[in-house]
């Protein structure tokens, strides 16, 4: 049987891990690469797409190593190419802070509401539209209730604090943590939003699916 446990809708270089003692020698070896490889590049254009892309994915998905080389190396680009250059970085930046405040908000206004402990817990990450890459769109998903609840709940308070503000949720970048259990001993497995309602979609055993009913149910 399949739980869905948490739900993040919202969106790689390696980094030197970085701390109070090894932050010159990190410093150094960012110069170096930004020098090195970087400076020498023509198409700098199409560095910043695939560089941008990549960051977005690691900001997403909670895959950052060190936010501080990040940064670092945002300002690095930013002092070799301009301010525009790295104007949508920042913003990305500016919205993984903003997101978790906004969290911190949010959780504290619910408190114990009726239905919030459905045993499934959900993190929002507001993104900026411009910022951000575009991602595919499937706006005919059908969630379980379970999500549901959570989503129009954070949606009323969003737009209640915010009025005037347009929301579009992106499917395309949650992700999730789904309890599977029956298969010996109990698993965690971390997959994307639309794996795991076709995951839930199996906890009938006596239910036969066919690729298009699969599709159907699943939106």
């Amino acid at each position: 049987q399949f739980q869905q446990q948490y739900e993040q809708p919202a969106v790689s270089s390696s980094a030197a891990p970085a701390s109070a003692n090894n932050a010159t020698s990190n410093s150094s070896w960012l110069n170096r690469i930004i020098s090195g490889i970087f400076v020498p590049l023509q198409a700098k254009d199409v560095f910043e797409a695939f560089y941008k892309r990549d960051l977005a994915k690691r900001l997403l998905l909670n895959r950052v190593v060190s936010m501080d080389v990040e940064k670092q190396v945002c300002s690095l680009l930013k002092a070799e190419c301009g301010a525009a250059y790295t104007s949508k970085m920042e913003g990305m930046f500016q919205d993984v802070d903003w997101s978790r405040e906004t969290m911190m908000v949010y959780k504290q206004a619910i408190g114990s509401a009726p239905g919030t402990n459905n045993g499934v817990e959900m993190d929002v990450q507001v993104l900026t539209t411009g910022y951000w890459p575009v991602y595919p769109q499937f706006p005919d998903l059908q969630l379980p209730d379970s999500l549901k609840h959570h989503q129009e709940q954070f949606d009323t308070h969003y737009k209640t604090k915010y009025q005037g503000r347009r929301m579009t949720w992106q499917y395309a970048l949650g992700h999730c943590v789904v309890k599977a259990t029956g298969l010996g001993k109990p698993y965690e497995l971390i997959v994307g939003l639309t794996q795991a309602l076709v995951l839930l979609q199996l906890n009938d055993a006596s239910q036969k699916w066919t690729l298009p009913a699969l599709q159907k149910a699943v939106g």
